[in-house]
């Protein structure tokens, strides 16, 4: 038998959650009920997208082997230095990591810092690259086929 609950706060913020589930609130809703920071990863190609949006910042997440300079577009960060001010005012924050455990301290920080729609891209730089690639691809062979 299991002993009952010690915290009866958990039980009611399950119960919470669950309401918010049922009444169609997402998980990021709740985290923000709830006061807790949070930031989401995405694929490169939906990170692409974000990046497009006006107001966007594309934050390349340190140097190493394979990131020499800035992906195009982007500014370099470091994950333990302060990020550019212009960053809080608004828009998505996407963070593109050469090593991935840099790009979720960054992307951590930034939430805990209050900063709203931080995602961080799933593969990093290389999946970034290879996804730029993907999408140069599709416009040449689309231009190929109208002519």
């Amino acid at each position: 038998m299991l002993p009952p609950m010690p915290f009866p706060r958990t039980r009611a913020g399950l119960g919470a959650g669950a309401l918010l589930l049922l009444l169609g609130c997402d998980d990021r809703a709740w985290l923000s009920l709830h006061h807790v920071a949070s930031f989401r990863e995405v694929a490169a190609p939906a990170g692409h997208d974000l990046a497009q949006h006006p107001g966007a910042h594309l934050l390349q997440v340190g140097r190493g082997p394979g990131a020499w300079s800035a992906l195009p577009g982007s500014r370099v960060v470091q994950a333990e230095e302060s990020w550019p001010d212009d960053v809080a005012s608004g828009g998505p924050v996407v963070l593109v990591a050469v090593r991935r455990e840099e790009g979720l301290r960054l992307a951590a920080r930034m939430a805990r810092a209050g900063i709203q729609d931080v995602v961080l891209v799933s593969g990093g730089v290389a999946a970034w690259q290879a996804a730029a690639r993907s999408e140069d691809e599709v416009q040449r062979h689309t231009m190929t086929m109208r002519e």
